[in-house]
């Protein structure tokens, strides 16, 4: 699990999210807070629970690994259960990156928020080692 200071409260704090794979079939995957070495879940398994009121934003994914065959995987937050749309897509197939830096999606206090892989079609390899970081203000 990767660790990122935060800076003073109530400032801004880095939220990773990652997983070695999401899969390769069309589907739906719950990233892991942090990062592991493992198939990304079809359930929520690692959610984060807001402790106050703030925003995500500056929203950027990275796959690490040149697998798949091109097709992308769409990365979006969920809170309470509720895709966001934000807009964040990264082929497959190389190593590359895909970043949000215009929405923002607000949180309250006890909210819990998830990080999606959403697979519109198979990718060939799930295998990207994606790497996911939202900042929290």
């Amino acid at each position: 699990m990767s660790y990122f200071p935060q800076l003073p409260s109530p400032g801004p704090c880095i939220l990773q999210y990652g997983n070695n794979s999401v899969a390769s079939a069309a589907d739906t995957r719950y990233l892991s807070f942090g990062f592991t070495n493992q198939v990304a879940q079809t359930s929520p398994n690692a959610s984060f629970i807001a402790p106050r009121d703030g925003s995500l934003k500056n929203f950027t994914a990275r796959h690490n690994n040149a697998v798949g065959n091109g097709n992308p995987v769409e990365y979006d937050v969920e809170i309470n259960g509720v895709p966001q749309g934000i807009s964040l897509s990264v082929v497959t197939g190389a190593i590359s990156d895909g970043s949000d830096l215009v929405s923002i999606v607000n949180v309250s206090a006890g909210d819990v928020i998830n990080l999606i892989a959403v697979k519109p079609a198979a990718i060939g390899s799930g295998a990207v080692n994606a790497a996911v970081v939202v900042e929290f203000d």
